[in-house]
This record gives C-alpha cells, structure tokens and sequence, in this order.
C-alpha cells in the first residue's frame, strides 16, 4: 500500500496486527507521541531477534498524571501491578486470537507481546500493559427501493452489509466504529447498550419490537479478541481489541432508530464496503465481520 508524497516526517513501516502483517504509513512524530520513535525494521520487530544497539527514546504522556483511573508512573513505590492478572477489576491479561497468553515482565517493565515499537515508556496510553478496547459493529443488511427488498452490489451480485460509523474525533476524516475502553470487566451487551444510548435519538419502538430489540441486545458474535496496531503502541503498553457483532437479521429494528445527525456528517449507516476512509483497524474489522456473514472479501476496495 505504498504511498507518494509522503512528508518527511513519515516512514512506511511493517506493524503486526491480529495474524498477520500490514503496511501502514506512520508519524514517527504525532499529536499522540510528540517524541521521535526510534524506526524498527521488519526484521527487527521480534524480541527473539538480538539488535544490541537497540535504544529507543522514553516517553510517557504528563496529562495522565492527572486523570484518576489511569496507572500511576511505573517508578511510585504504591503502584504494585499484578500483571497477567484481572488485577482488583482492572484487566491485565493479554489475548491473542481469543485466547489469554502470558506477556514477559522485564525490571518491572510489562514487555510488547508483538515486538519492538521504537518507543519505551507508556505514551499516552491509560495503563502499561494491555489496554482494551471494545469496538461494537451493528450490522443489517441494506435494503432499498418501496417494497424494501435486500440491495445487491452491482459487482459480486451478492446482498450488501451496512453497518453503523461515526466520524472520528481528531479532524482526519476518517469513520471509526463505536469504540470505548473496558479494562474494567463488563458483558458486551451491556457496553452496546451504554454506546449506542449516546448515538440514538428516539427509538420510536411499538412494544412488540421493543422486546425484539432487547433480545437483538444478546445476539452478539464475537468478531476479535487480541492485539492491535495502533499508533499509540509503545514497548510497554498497547491496544487490544474485544469487538463484537450485533447483527439485526430483519433489519426492522434498525430501520426504527433515529440518530443524532440529519446530514449523516457524524453518524451514518455505510455499505461495509466502502471502508477507503474507515480508520485502518477498523477496516481489518469490517473485513472479519463480512466473512463471518459469507461475504466474498473482494468487495472491499483496495488501496
């Protein structure tokens, strides 16, 4: 996926995520990292290759000192992590393909399961270690036209799969997937619920679909469960995903939802196609969920 006219301060870099290798182009210096990433070739990721000269720069983000359910800095003598453990509520086991694996601990120091990053520290993650994720994918299938029949995409003449997109806080332009942290155990049906109570307006639900809807709230498909690129990697602390399907097979009560947005410029309902401005994680996602609905992989669009 290489790209042209990068500026200087960008470098392509090979950055695993899930079980397998993507290309991303990456800023060595960012508004999440102001501090310059050491850059680790391929073949440098793995800590089962020796690189001596290996020294990358610490950086741990100062405005976490103020925020009371963040990790204190790793040196405050009353900070004692258990780590690999569910830590008095706080999750700080690692996964790997929907299984725990044990992460090493170095002089106190929780170690990236996945390889070097270039960077030490925590960054401007909450929690050293793991830190998770859950992103909630709703999905229907789209229908179109006044007897409201499934659309077919022109090209694999198979059924498209929408699903529910919100524009991104940063001004990148890119359309993320309900997203929050859940270091603290909870079931998913209960973060769908706190996530979507903030996107949806009216439900406008008969009593009848309400109690659809409810159930629609416990059939969920587990997408991923384990570690993901993100920028905000460091050698010490990293992004894990928990993300789940909800998918409303009639698409009746989807239909009766009414969001925030009247111009879809926030919020939207998106063919899970056209993923060209899905934030990168969020793409790979997207792709899981539509082989989980028999969905050729070839109608994504590449890059």
């Amino acid at each position: 996926m290489g790209r042209k006219g990068l500026r200087s301060s960008r470098k392509e870099m090979d950055l695993f995520f899930g079980d397998r290798f993507e290309t991303y182009t990456v800023e060595q210096i960012s508004e999440q990292c102001p501090v310059e990433r050491v850059l680790v070739p391929p073949d440098k990721v793995s800590w089962s290759i020796p690189w001596p000269e290996y020294n990358p720069p610490t950086h741990s983000d100062g405005c976490l000192d103020i925020m009371p359910w963040a990790d204190p800095d790793i040196s405050e003598k009353r900070f004692k992590p258990k780590w690999n453990e569910f830590d008095n509520g706080l999750d700080r086991r690692s996964y790997e393909k929907g299984k725990e694996i044990k992460y090493a601990v170095v002089d106190g120091l929780p170690i990236n399961p996945k390889g070097r990053t270039g960077l030490r520290g925590r960054g401007s993650l909450c929690y050293w270690g793991p830190n998770h994720s859950a992103e909630v994918i709703l999905t229907r299938w789209k229908k179109g036209g006044k007897k409201r029949r499934h659309a077919m995409n022109p090209v694999t003449k198979l059924p498209i799969l929408e699903c529910l997109v919100f524009l991104g806080p940063n001004a990148d332009a890119q359309w993320h997937l309900p997203t929050c942290y859940v270091n603290y155990d909870g079931p998913p049906s209960r973060i769908f619920k706190s996530l979507f109570n903030g996107l949806i307006e009216d439900f406008n639900l008969d009593d009848d679909t309400r109690r659809a809807f409810n159930d629609f709230y416990h059939e969920q498909k587990e997408v991923y469960k384990g570690y993901v690129d993100d920028i905000r990697n460091t050698d010490n602390a990293w992004m894990e995903s928990n993300s789940v399907n909800f998918h409303d097979v009639s698409g009746w009560n989807t239909y009766k939802m009414k969001l925030y947005n009247k111009d879809q410029k926030t919020c939207k309902w998106m063919d899970i196609h056209e993923t060209e401005k899905v934030f990168p994680p969020h793409r790979f996602l997207l792709e899981r969920v539509s082989k989980i609905h028999c969905l050729n992989a070839n109608v994504f669009d590449s890059d």
